[in-house]
């Protein structure tokens, strides 16, 4: 069995499993066959879906139709955008830089050939982040990665962060030594005050993506890119229904995420990662494994991680049913936040559309998790937000108390479980952005609640 590690990510896994070919033993046994595609006497070498067998062109087109006709379906591209795009050395992400560079080439030519500036072309960057102080890579092994990194996007805005960046320029507390703890230091010390696998595997996810956020927001970047395939939100499903997380699962399998400062897409949520590999593999496109929690932990000790290895098995049974998961998973119902923006040559005036924006203007606002920004249920809020509807929080204990009453079930669990003065002292070791988004989410939601009763309150009694 394949390492799930390596078909999302690339190269071998460093486990010591037999991961490290480059192409399925499938496609060998079917390399004599002419492409169910082309059908023009060129020899299929490669598999489509693992089922099909396809050449080289036919699997790139195939790869290339779905990720356009999710950008153009779902406008999660336009000309105007300045596009931000994850990386993280692996085939999908190397695709999905591809394909833009491709599409934003032809563009520019479209629009040189004009000659008056009507048409608009995307710009494009690229962001990683190095994680080195959470994995405790030794120096010569980041820099290795980050170098790898710089050679495949030469001639691309790149940004290279440390994931401490989250912390920005806040003031941080003092040590027993007196000298002011390092970034570094206190990622360091909130991870290692998380005990559970998953826990710091959702932690991580969280942290990256805020990352990726302070340099779209710094950037001028408009939209962030994904590379997250059909593979990978098929696992999240599996891993989200075990942790509890049913509520808010449409909100992280959508095509687009509004839930952050720059909204989240997914252009490649239709396509599987082991096409992409063999893609990469075919065209000659470097890519580089960097070693993750996922990769350096005991597969049993994750929940995340034993939902990647049942996908796994699942598809050398079935092949489409990574596909027939995600594809069941999205007909639940999205959230407010995951509407795909339409752009305004689509647009039709229509009293009715009119009427269903204010009626979703009336609706109940979205509550989210502090921590990893999860959709909150209303069962889920704990009766702490209806008995402080009167206080102010005023010191670090008050705030953590609304910081673990804005979190969901699953992130108290695994990330957040402790009471009392550990509780007090996790909560000073998150990033100041994350705090800050407890209180305000705390405060939303408390002058919601008293809109909803304001017309059963008693008058305040006014001075003569």
């Amino acid at each position: 069995m394949a390492c799930i590690s390596c078909e999302s990510d690339g190269g071998g896994c460093g486990s010591g499993c037999s991961c490290t070919s480059s192409l399925p033993q499938k496609a060998t046994s079917v390399a004599s066959r002419l492409c169910i595609k082309c059908k023009d006497g060129i020899p299929a070498v490669t598999v489509g879906n693992q089922t099909e067998p396809m050449c080289a062109t036919c699997l790139y087109g195939s790869l290339l139709s779905k990720f356009k006709t999710a950008v153009n379906n779902h406008g999660l591209i336009t000309p105007s955008d300045n596009v931000l795009v994850a990386v993280s050395g692996g085939p999908a992400s190397r695709f999905a830089v591809e394909v833009l560079k491709e599409i934003r080439s032809k563009a520019q030519s479209d629009a040189d050939a004009a000659k008056d500036g009507t048409i608009k072309v995307f710009g494009l960057g690229v962001v990683h982040v190095n994680e080195a102080t959470v994995l405790n890579l030794s120096e010569s092994e980041a820099e290795e990665a980050v170098n790898s990194i710089k050679e495949m996007y030469k001639g691309i805005a790149l940004h290279i962060v440390e994931l401490d960046c989250v912390y920005g320029t806040e003031k941080l507390p003092a040590d027993e030594d007196g000298d002011r703890e390092s970034p570094k230091l206190k990622l360091a010390k909130l991870f290692e005050s998380v005990k559970d696998m998953t826990g710091k595997e959702d932690l991580l996810e969280l942290l990256r993506m805020q990352a990726i956020q302070t340099v779209a927001q710094s950037k001028s970047y408009t939209k962030v890119v994904l590379a997250l395939t059909a593979t990978r939100i098929a696992a999240r499903v599996i891993a989200a229904t075990t942790k509890g997380q049913g509520y808010s699962l449409p909100a992280f399998i959508q095509y687009t995420d509004g839930r952050w400062p720059v909204p989240v897409v997914l252009p490649l949520r239709d396509c599987v990662a082991r096409e992409l590999a063999l893609h990469c593999h075919l065209a000659k496109l470097s890519t580089t494994f960097v070693r993750g929690l996922t990769t350096m932990a005991d597969p049993r000790s994750s929940l995340n991680n034993l939902a990647h290895h049942f996908i796994t098995l699942l598809q050398e049974e079935n092949p489409s049913r990574e596909h027939t998961i995600v594809r069941t998973a999205a007909k639940l119902t999205a959230f407010s936040f995951n509407a795909e923006v339409v752009p305004p040559s689509r647009r039709r005036r229509n009293p009715r559309n009119q009427e269903k924006a204010r009626e979703g203007a009336e609706q109940v606002p979205e509550f989210l998790c502090a921590i990893c920004r999860a959709p909150l249920k209303r069962s889920d809020i704990p009766s702490q937000w209806t008995e402080t509807t009167n206080q102010n929080a005023t010191n670090s204990s008050d705030e953590c108390v609304e910081m673990k009453s804005t979190c969901c079930p699953s992130c108290l669990f695994q990330i957040f479980p402790e009471e009392g003065v550990q509780a007090e002292e996790k909560y000073l070791l998150f990033p100041d952005s994350t705090r800050k988004t407890a209180s305000s989410t705390f405060s939303q939601r408390q002058k919601w609640m008293r809109s909803q009763i304001e017309d059963y309150l008693l008058p305040e009694e006014t001075g003569n």
